[in-house]
C-alpha cells in the first residue's frame, strides 16, 4: 500500500494501481486498498463506475473511515449529484475534520450548491490546515475567487 502511494506521488498512476490489485487480490476485503484504487478511478476519471464499485465496497467494510466516505462524496461530486455528495462529505469531515482534501472537497460543494458563506468558511478552515505553500496558493486562490463571486449582486445564499 504504502509502494503504492509513493508511485502515484510520482505520476505513476498505472503502476500504483497494478500494486493496489495485487492487495486486492491478496484481500479482496481491504477496504483501503478498494478506497485507493476506486478514488485513483475517480479522481482521474477513467472509469467512473468501475471507481465507485471499488469505493462502494469500501464503504461497506469500513462505513465510519473519513477517507472512504470522502472517495464516496468525490465520487457523487464527479457525476453532477451535489446532495449525494454534500452527504458523504460532511460525513467524512466529521471523521476526519483535519484533512485537507476533505476540507477542500466540502468546500468545493458548497460553492457548487452557492451555499457560498458556508463554501467561505469551508475554505478558511482548510487554510488554516495547510501545511505547503502550494496547499496555501490553491486554497487562497479558491477563496479569492470566491471572494469576487460574493461580491457581485447576484450571489445567491
Amino acid at each position: 500500500y504504502y509502494m503504492a502511494s509513493l508511485l502515484e506521488k510520482n505520476g505513476e498512476i498505472e503502476k500504483a494501481r497494478d500494486v493496489i490489485r495485487k492487495v486486492i487480490a491478496a484481500n479482496p476485503n481491504n477496504a483501503h486498498a478498494l478506497n485507493f484504487l476506486g478514488y485513483s478511478m475517480v479522481e482521474v476519471g477513467d472509469d467512473l463506475e468501475q471507481g465507485f464499485k471499488f469505493i462502494k465496497k469500501a464503504v461497506e467494510l469500513r462505513p465510519n473511515d473519513g477517507y472512504i466516505r470522502d472517495s464516496l462524496g468525490w465520487y457523487y461530486y464527479k457525476v453532477g449529484k451535489l446532495q449525494e455528495a454534500l452527504r458523504e462529505l460532511k460525513l467524512a469531515v466529521q471523521y476526519e475534520g483535519k484533512d485537507l482534501t476533505i476540507t477542500n472537497h466540502l468546500a468545493i460543494v458548497y460553492q457548487e450548491l452557492k451555499s457560498y458563506s458556508l463554501a467561505k468558511k469551508v475554505y478558511e478552515e482548510a487554510l488554516k490546515l495547510c501545511k505547503e505553500e502550494k496547499d496555501i496558493q490553491e486554497i487562497g486562490q479558491a477563496l479569492d475567487k470566491l471572494q469576487d463571486i460574493l461580491r457581485l449582486p447576484a450571489s445567491k445564499e
